[in-house]
C-alpha cells in the first residue's frame, strides 16, 4: 500500500500532464471504490472543473484562495493530506453555487484527510459568496472544517443569498461548522 501512495504522490506532481487512474476512496456507503482520470490539487489550483480531483499527503499542506467548482466535482482528501481554501471578502473558501454545479467530498480509510474552507466577509466557508446561494454539496468523508465569514453560513449561502439547497452529510463523522448568519453548530450524523 505504501508503494501505491508513493506512486500517486509522484503522479500528483505531474497531474497537469497525466491523469491518475485507479485512485481509491470511500463512498457514501463506507465502501472502497476507485476513480479514473483523477487530477491532483496543487497550490496554484483555483478552479475544479467537472471531474475527479485528489489531495495527496505529499508532506506539504496545500493552501489556496477560493476553489471554484464548475460542473460536477468530486474531491478525494487522502489520509494525512491537508487542504486549506481561504476566500477574500465576498468569496467563499470553496464556491459551490449556481445551476449545474456540485461538490462531493470523499475521504479514505482512516478519514483523517483534512479540508478547511474559510469564507471571507459575507461568504460561506463552503457554498455561496456574497448574495449567492450555496447548493449541491455532499460530504462523504474526511475531516471537514467550514468557517463562514461575517454574516454568512459555514456550509450554505452567503449573506443575502437565497436559502441553501441539497446539502447532505452522508457518513457518521463530525463536520466542524462555524457560521454567523444563521449561527451553525457542529453537524454530527
Amino acid at each position: 500500500m505504501k508503494k501505491f501512495f508513493t506512486s500517486i504522490a509522484v503522479l500528483t506532481l505531474c497531474a497537469e500532464l497525466w491523469a491518475i487512474n485507479n485512485v481509491p476512496y470511500i463512498d457514501a456507503n463506507g465502501q472502497e471504490q476507485k476513480a479514473d482520470n483523477v487530477t491532483g490539487v496543487i497550490n496554484s489550483t483555483d478552479t475544479l472543473k467537472n471531474g475527479w480531483y485528489v489531495v495527496m499527503p505529499t508532506g506539504n499542506e496545500k493552501q489556496t484562495g477560493t476553489l471554484v467548482c464548475q460542473g460536477e466535482v468530486h474531491l478525494i482528501v487522502y489520509d494525512g493530506a491537508k487542504l486549506t481554501a481561504t476566500g477574500a471578502d465576498g468569496k467563499p473558501g470553496i464556491e459551490v453555487s449556481g445551476e449545474g454545479n456540485s461538490l462531493t467530498i470523499y475521504g479514505y480509510t482512516n478519514q483523517s484527510g483534512q479540508l478547511i474552507a474559510i469564507g471571507g466577509a459575507n461568504a460561506a466557508g463552503i457554498g455561496g459568496g456574497n448574495a449567492a446561494a450555496g447548493s449541491n454539496i455532499t460530504i462523504c468523508g474526511g475531516l471537514i472544517t467550514a468557517n463562514g465569514g461575517e454574516n454568512a453560513s459555514a456550509i450554505g449561502s452567503g449573506n443575502g443569498g437565497d436559502a441553501a439547497s441539497n446539502i447532505f452529510v452522508a457518513t457518521s463523522f463530525v463536520v466542524k461548522a462555524d457560521g454567523n448568519n444563521p449561527p451553525s453548530a457542529v453537524i454530527t450524523i
